[in-house]
Parts: C-alpha cells; sequence; structure tokens
C-alpha cells in the first residue's frame, strides 16, 4: 500500500474515532433546560409582592426556604438586600391554599448569578401584571 493511501485511511479512522468520542462524551441530558422548566432553590423563607419593593402588598411566605420555584422573568425595582433584581415566581407546589405569581428578592433565589440570569426573560407589562392578580 502506498505511504499516500495509508496516510488517507489513517486520518479517516482518526476522525471516525473523533466523531464517536464526542457523542459518547455530550449526553442527551447535558443540554440545558428551557427557562420555563427550570427550577431555582429558595434560601430563606420569602413574601410574595406584588410589585417589586419591600412595601407592596404581600402575601406572608410565599415561597418557603428550600421550596424549588419556577422564575417566569425578573426585572428591576426598589434595592432589597443589596441587588435591584426581582424574581416573578410561580407559586411553588404542594401547598394549594398560596396560588399565583408573586416577585420576590433575586438576593434568595438561587440562580447562579448575581443580577440578571442568562436564559431568564425580562418581565414585560403582561408578567408584571400577573402578580397582582
Amino acid at each position: 500500500m502506498s505511504t499516500k493511501r495509508v496516510a488517507v485511511r489513517a486520518a479517516a479512522v482518526s476522525l471516525l474515532v473523533i466523531s464517536i468520542g464526542s457523542a459518547v462524551a455530550t449526553p442527551a441530558f447535558a443540554k440545558e433546560r428551557p427557562p420555563e422548566a427550570r427550577g431555582y432553590t429558595a434560601t430563606a423563607d420569602l413574601d410574595g409582592r406584588d410589585r417589586p419593593e419591600l412595601d407592596a402588598t404581600y402575601v406572608y411566605n410565599f415561597v418557603n426556604e428550600g421550596d424549588v420555584v419556577r422564575v417566569v422573568c425578573q426585572t428591576s425595582g426598589e434595592t432589597a438586600y443589596g441587588s435591584k433584581v426581582w424574581d416573578l415566581v410561580a407559586a411553588p407546589a404542594g401547598d394549594p391554599s398560596v396560588t399565583g405569581h408573586k416577585f420576590v428578592p433575586d438576593a434568595f433565589v438561587r440562580t447562579g448569578v448575581d443580577g440578571f440570569a442568562p436564559g431568564i426573560p425580562r418581565c414585560g407589562a403582561s408578567e408584571i401584571a400577573l402578580a397582582r392578580d
């Protein structure tokens, strides 16, 4: 067999091994979940507010420490506990008496970053209205 033919076959085998290795090293479950499917952990008991302000109307202990909540969107509001970011969260499952969506300070929701988290949308008027229902 010629040297050129051996080199071409070696290159083809190398590409095949690299391709198989990539497929094995990237399992399907490693893909990032869409924002609506993510759960974030509350690091404290949190009152849910109808506006991103500390003096807004609230639901006492809307979220309990350790609850996994769904963050619908994030917005800027009054500085609370060192951050101006507030999360609009859906009521956690498990307590049928707590329903709806309310704002909680982002400082106590483990989103993985301080401030606005990539992948979580910013709240628009329609989302903000959900907190007042």
